[in-house]
């Protein structure tokens, strides 16, 4: 494999590995797909990797996890000592999981050299609008992620957005629909506070690429000037 292959997202995103980093992903649209996607970079860097949450994440998939459901310092170092993505996360009653709890998250911050951290929710919907507490960003993260998903164009706000509402009640004027502007006003007022880098995904097509370009540019205007396109799942590709 390539080098430019094994740190395609990291180089895009302007992640430095030669140091510890803690990654906090958030939004909609792919945010599991991106982490997962950067954990397996760093494991083929031969980086101490893990995966965690500060909300919920779904049962991991992949030979290259290793689950942990209990804080023990000595499973942690095992999964990480054997090569594997340590996924850390303790089991909730409706088949997620949750964050593994302070001890465990100071544990994997001292010992990990890149740690990702989802920490945000979307109810597997394309856009988000966050509540007040949300995202929940651990106090040491170096990096803000805000991740939005391209399919959510032309479709209703109401069935793509998660806390459309919300963002009305704010007084948001994304409108009905979700074209360029309300995809860029739903970044910069939900989450500009936290000067994020942003990831606009699901761009599977050249149509979707322009559009997503036009998103940028929208973006820029509002102060946000860190922003990528990408196809995680589809084409495995990102554009700056």
């Amino acid at each position: 494999m390539a080098k430019w292959q094994v740190i395609m997202y990291h180089q895009a995103l302007q992640i430095n590995m030669s140091i510890p980093q803690l990654i906090a992903i958030n939004g909609a649209g792919g945010k599991t797909s991106l982490m997962y996607a950067l954990a397996r970079e760093a494991l083929a860097a031969g980086l101490p990797t893990a995966v965690t949450t500060t909300t919920h994440i779904m049962r991991p998939e992949g030979a290259d996890t290793e689950l942990v459901e209990a804080f023990a310092a000595d499973r942690y170092q095992a999964a990480l000592l054997a090569g594997q993505i340590l996924v850390a996360a303790r089991p909730l009653a409706d088949a997620r999981y949750g964050s593994p709890g302070e001890e465990a998250l100071s544990w994997l911050r001292r010992n990990c050299r890149m740690l990702y951290v989802e920490a945000d929710g979307a109810q597997r919907l394309p856009l988000k609008y966050p509540a007040a507490w949300e995202p929940v960003i651990p106090q040491y993260a170096t990096k803000v992620i805000v991740v939005m998903g391209l399919s959510a164009l032309d479709k209703p706000l109401a069935e793509t957005c998660y806390r459309y509402d919300l963002a009305l009640r704010h007084g948001v004027p994304v409108g009905e629909t979700a074209d360029e502007a309300a995809i860029a006003l739903l970044i910069s007022s939900g989450y500009g506070r936290y000067r994020p880098t942003v990831v606009l995904n699901q761009a599977d097509n050249a149509q979707m690429l322009a559009r997503g370009r036009k998103i940028k540019s929208l973006l820029a205007e509002s102060g946000i000037d860190k922003v990528i396109i990408a196809s995680i799942k589809e084409a495995q590709q990102c554009w700056s």
